[in-house]
């Protein structure tokens, strides 16, 4: 059919020896090179851990001025030298009470709070214990 011969024809790959050391050297190397990818993983871990744990110091240590400074802030929130005013209008549980229009009041002008609702003029009521 084809007078041109495969490239690829006369060359033959050698196949494992069939012999029981054959196999025994076969299963020998097969070991080796598993123990020696086991090792270089390991290594490669131990590099990166390392290195992480280098950058996360860095970090801590070169924002520890801001740590301290969210922590004086975070103490002079939670413990105000002047009492703060109570906000107008009633918020109950996160619900305004009262008549709330969304909508912009064309009389009351260009003002940015003219779409605010008006604040309710009730009183809470007490919470009773269950």
């Amino acid at each position: 059919m084809s007078s041109n011969p495969q490239p690829f024809s006369s060359l033959r790959l050698a196949a494992p020896a069939s012999g029981f050391f054959g196999r025994l050297i076969t299963i020998a190397a097969g070991a080796l090179l598993l123990v020696a990818a086991l090792m270089f993983s390991l290594l490669a871990l131990t590099v990166l851990l390392s290195a992480g744990l280098l950058v996360f110091a860095y970090l801590k240590w070169k924002t520890r001025h801001l740590r301290r400074h969210l922590d004086e802030h975070l103490r002079e929130q939670a413990q105000p030298s002047q009492p703060q005013p109570a906000p107008s209008g009633c918020v109950i549980d996160g619900e305004i009470i009262g008549d709330a229009e969304y909508e912009a009041r064309t009389s009351t002008g260009n003002s940015p709070t003219s779409f605010l609702p008006e604040p309710c003029n009730r009183r809470p009521r007490p919470r009773v214990a269950p």
